[in-house]
Parts: structure tokens; C-alpha cells; sequence
């Protein structure tokens, strides 16, 4: 173009805004890549489910369809370059070029290879620990970069139009209330399946019929399905809500002695003794996964 007489080169989009944001999520590809060249994948999980969590439009979550791909081609251009400076390479050492470029080039063919996506739904009452649990697993479940991870504690927030930090009124916790959060959890979860990828869902699931809405979506999407089902002692559950801070969770101890009450139990999923640390919770549903869906489902 030409600026004030003068002819001035133009190496971005910045000009058009349509053009320059046609490809979010080529541009967004290139973080979730780099982060798993570093095998930073819980850090790849964390940005892939927080920028889908805030995509409210069903575009948002069938666009996942691409990722693979354009992970696969931000991988392939990083090799491409670490060859091009081997060329002109003075003070950088020829062979860690060459070693960086090989590493890229094997990821590039390593995203390329998609697997088959699963469902698996985490239930159980508010303390158990069902998010620290799903947020273990999600980076681990399919192919990069993890497995979508939908919280009914935040999803009920973005349904509602409000900040996931923001406490809600207790008529928002209503039955028919939580009855639309749950068939807001389907319909996000389907879409991310009809895109390829797994999901895992995390919800406290006391009312058989949503429990059900579960399994019949993993049959409707041809998918295999594990339910798992966390269990833990009252005074333990109340002890671990009452220690949360900058949580999106809004329960208490009212509302665990409520669910307790409830005597909500689920013989169909898989029991997980959530009364211990974290990682036994999280290696319980791991060796899970394993039984029930197979070795291939999950990744070292």
C-alpha cells in the first residue's frame, strides 16, 4: 500500500478485521501445539476446555472437528522453519536444528492419528472431588489435545449469562432449573462427540433419568461410555466445600447433608473411593478406563 507517498509493506491482517479473525482457531492451534511439544498437556487441557466452556454458539464446540489438523500443519510449519535457519545457521548448532525440526515433524504425523472418542460421566455428591478428578483425566483421553471437559457448575453459569465466580440465588439450583443445566450438558457433550472428540462430564447426576440421558447419548453417538460414581464421608464432603475458594461451585453444607439425604447411589457406574487423597481417586478411575474401555483409551 501506499502511506503518505510512500510504499510500506504489510506482513499481517491487521487491516481487515474479518480477514484477520477468519481463523480463530488455526491461530489458537498454534498455542495448543507448542504446549503439547513441551508436554505441557495439562496446560493445553486447561486452555482448550476454558476458551470452549466461553464458546456459546454450537459452532464453538463442533469446530473442535478441526483442531488435529491444524494442530498437525502449526507443528509441520515449526519444522519447516527449524530446517530453513540449518541453512543460514551460525551460532545456533546445526544438530539441535536438525534434532528440533525431526521432533516437530514426528508430532505433526502423531496429531494426524485420531482416535475414536468416548464419554464418561463423573457423579457423585459436591465434595467428592468429581472436577479435580475429570480435570486429571481429561488431557489423557483421546487425541490431543484431551478430552472436552464439561462442569455442570460452570455450564449452569454460562447457560444463565453469568461469571462462573458469581454465587447464584437458590432458585437457580431448582429442580427444573438443574433438569435444563443437565439437558444443556447433553447437547454440548453431543456436539463435541459428533465432532470426534471425548468428552468427559462432570455433574453430581442424583436424579436417575439425567444418569440415563448419559448412557443413551454414548449409544446415539456410537460411542463407548463409562460411568463413574464417587463416594466419600459426609463429614469429609462438608469439610472439602467449606475450604473452597474462587470455586464456581455454590454448594455448602446444606446442600451436601441435602443430597446425602437424598440417598442417591448408582450400582451401574463404577464405585471410586473418593475418601483419600486426589491421586488414589485419580488412579482408581484410571485403572477404569482401562478395564472398561480399553488400554488404548488412555495414555500413559
Amino acid at each position: 500500500m501506499v502511506d503518505h507517498g510512500h510504499p510500506t509493506l504489510i506482513d499481517a491482517l491487521e487491516f481487515d478485521d474479518t480477514l484477520a479473525k477468519t481463523d480463530v482457531l488455526y491461530d489458537f492451534a498454534f498455542l495448543l501445539m507448542d504446549l503439547w511439544h513441551r508436554n505441557l498437556h495439562r496446560h493445553a487441557k486447561r486452555c482448550f476446555n476454558t476458551y470452549f466452556s466461553k464458546s456459546m454458539t454450537p459452532q464453538g464446540l463442533t469446530g473442535v472437528a478441526t483442531l488435529p489438523l491444524f494442530m498437525s500443519m502449526r507443528a509441520a510449519i515449526r519444522a519447516l522453519v527449524a530446517v530453513d535457519k540449518i541453512s543460514v545457521a551460525k551460532d545456533e548448532p546445526k544438530d539441535a536444528l536438525l534434532t528440533q525440526a525431526q521432533s516437530y515433524f514426528n508430532l505433526a504425523q502423531q496429531l494426524l492419528n485420531v482416535d475414536e472418542p468416548v464419554l464418561i460421566a463423573v457423579g457423585g455428591c459436591s465434595g467428592t472431588g468429581k472436577t479435580t478428578l475429570a480435570s486429571a483425566l481429561a488431557p489423557d483421553l483421546g487425541h490431543a489435545p484431551g478430552a472436552v471437559h464439561l462442569r455442570s457448575d460452570v455450564e449452569r453459569k454460562r447457560m444463565l449469562r453469568v461469571p462462573v465466580l458469581d454465587r447464584l440465588p437458590r432458585h437457580a439450583y431448582k429442580s427444573e432449573v438443574s433438569h435444563n443445566v443437565d439437558r444443556w450438558l447433553y447437547t454440548r457433550a453431543e456436539q463435541a462427540l459428533q465432532a470426534g472428540h471425548s468428552v468427559i462430564v462432570d455433574a453430581v447426576f442424583l436424579e436417575p433419568t439425567h444418569r440415563r440421558w448419559m448412557e443413551q447419548l454414548a449409544t446415539r453417538s456410537r460411542c463407548k461410555f463409562l460411568g463413574l460414581w464417587l463416594e466419600a464421608d459426609q463429614d469429609l464432603m462438608i469439610s472439602r466445600v467449606k475450604q473452597r475458594r474462587f470455586d464456581a461451585s455454590d454448594a455448602d453444607e446444606r446442600v451436601v447433608r441435602q443430597q446425602v439425604k437424598s440417598g442417591a447411589r448408582n450400582a451401574s457406574w463404577y464405585s471410586i473411593d473418593a475418601g483419600g487423597p486426589a491421586a488414589s481417586a485419580v488412579a482408581q478411575a484410571r485403572l477404569a478406563v482401562i478395564e472398561q474401555l480399553g488400554e488404548n483409551i488412555i495414555s500413559n
